[in-house]
């Protein structure tokens, strides 16, 4: 069973953890488009599996602070850009 600690799953019924992966998601997508680059294109430049960039657009996943900043240096953005609105 996950426990929402290491594998950035996330429990529902946490309301402000799933607006923060709302917002989080739009903010990659939003950074994403305006880059110019596809899933797959940003998946690669970070390191990662293009099924898990997808899963963080979706709010399906919470990003690990290591994939917050490899993707911001994807999109040539600040970790903050990819985390505005979330308080």
């Amino acid at each position: 069973m996950a426990t929402g600690l290491n594998d950035g799953s996330l429990p529902s019924h946490e309301p402000d953890i799933t607006e923060a992966l709302e917002r989080f998601g739009e903010n990659l997508r939003r950074a994403r488009i305006k880059a110019g680059m596809s899933q797959e294109a940003v998946a690669f430049a970070s390191g990662m599996h293009r099924t898990a960039l997808s899963r963080l657009e979706c709010r399906e996943r919470a990003p690990e602070f290591r994939t917050l900043l490899r993707l911001a240096r994807a999109l040539d953005v600040t970790p903050a850009s990819l985390l505005r609105g979330i308080r």
